[in-house]
């Protein structure tokens, strides 16, 4: 599967087939047998999946959106642990995206905000005083 979408995503590596076009890239030499399509719906890649859809300019996009990301968790504040644990929880959640899920299933972007929320309230109970 993913080498079928590395491959198409060299015919429009530019521009890419456009969002949400991957269920509807033309695959009928690659089938696997006549009721098997090589890639069902999305590549389960995010990389692959924005490469392959939004071409050039998502890829760009995408990394200036991860590196920012990654950026505000490394300085947001002064210590290290808490930089790390949230660049870790941050981490897991994209390394399943690159070998998983869809990346507009509405669920696994939810999962992202749900997983900040849940970082911000851990960090704000481990520094209320001691009463």
């Amino acid at each position: 599967m993913w080498s079928f979408a590395a491959e198409k995503i060299g015919e429009k590596p530019w521009l890419g087939w456009g969002m949400g076009a991957s269920r509807h890239i033309p695959q009928e030499e690659y089938r696997l047998a006549p009721n098997m399509e090589i890639m069902p719906l999305h590549p389960h890649n995010l990389a692959l999946q924005t490469r392959l859809e939004l071409g050039l300019p998502g890829a760009l996009i995408l990394a200036g959106f991860v590196f920012a990301i990654f950026y505000r968790l490394a300085t947001f504040t002064d210590d290290g642990w808490k930089s790390g644990v949230a660049m870790a929880a941050a981490s897991a959640w994209l390394f399943v995206a690159n070998v998983s899920y869809g990346m507009w299933q509405s669920w696994w972007i939810a999962m992202a905000f749900l997983l900040a929320i849940l970082m911000k309230i851990a960090f704000a109970a481990g520094t209320r005083k001691a009463d």
